[in-house]
C-alpha cells in the first residue's frame, strides 16, 4: 500500500524519446527513488521468505530427489532478486545522471533500465512457477495460492515479451504489460 501511494507514473518505455525521459524524471525522479528505495528495503524480507519456503520444500522432499524441486525454488528465486536487485540500481541512479542536454544518454539509461526491468519478468515467471508446483506437489500451499501463481507466472512470461520488441508497444519493455506484471 505505502509502495503505490509513494509510485509516480511509469516511467516511458523502452523507445521513449530523450526529451520525455527527461522530462518524466524532472517531474517523478524524488517519488520514483523512493519507490524503488522501498523495493530495496523488502528485499531482506523477501529472501528470509525465499529460504523458508525452500527449507519446507526441502523437508517435503524425498531423500531420492536429492533436493531437485527445492534448488529449483531456491535458485529461480535467487536469480529474480539478482536480476532484480541490478534493475533497481539502474533506475535508482537514473534521476541523478540524466540532465536535459544529454537526452541521449537520457534515453540510453532508460531503455537499458526499462530491458532490465522487462528480462526481470523471465526468471520470476520460472520463480512463481516453481513456488506454485512445488506448494501443490507437497500440499504446501492451498489450492487457491497455487492456481493464482500460475496465472502470476504466465502474467510475468507475458511481461517479459517487451524485451524484444524493437518499437513501442503496449507489450514494450517498461510499457503497460510489465506494469501488469509488477502489479501481480
Amino acid at each position: 500500500v505505502i509502495f503505490l501511494a509513494v509510485f509516480p507514473a511509469f516511467p516511458p518505455p523502452l523507445g521513449g524519446l530523450g526529451p520525455d525521459v527527461v522530462a518524466y524524471y524532472a517531474t517523478h525522479g524524488q517519488k520514483f527513488m523512493w519507490a524503488n528505495y522501498l523495493g530495496v528495503v523488502a528485499m531482506p524480507f523477501g529472501l528470509v521468505k525465499l529460504a523458508y519456503f525452500t527449507g519446507r520444500v526441502r523437508n517435503s522432499e524425498s531423500p531420492e530427489s536429492a533436493g531437485a524441486v527445492s534448488h529449483l525454488v531456491a535458485l529461480t528465486g535467487l536469480l529474480a532478486f539478482a536480476i532484480g536487485t541490478v534493475d533497481l540500481i539502474v533506475f535508482q541512479v537514473l534521476p541523478f545522471l540524466i540532465l536535459p542536454e544529454h537526452a541521449s544518454v537520457a534515453q540510453a539509461l532508460s531503455d537499458l533500465a526499462s530491458l532490465g526491468f522487462a528480462l526481470f519478468f523471465v526468471p520470476l515467471a520460472a520463480f512463481v512457477a516453481a513456488v506454485s508446483w512445488a506448494g501443490m506437489r507437497f500440499k504446501l500451499l492451498p489450492i487457491w495460492a497455487h492456481r493464482s501463481g500460475m496465472a502470476v507466472a504466465v502474467l510475468s512470461a507475458v511481461a517479459s515479451v517487451g524485451a524484444n520488441l524493437p518499437h513501442p508497444s503496449p507489450l514494450a519493455a517498461g510499457g503497460p504489460f510489465c506494469g501488469l506484471g509488477l502489479g501481480a
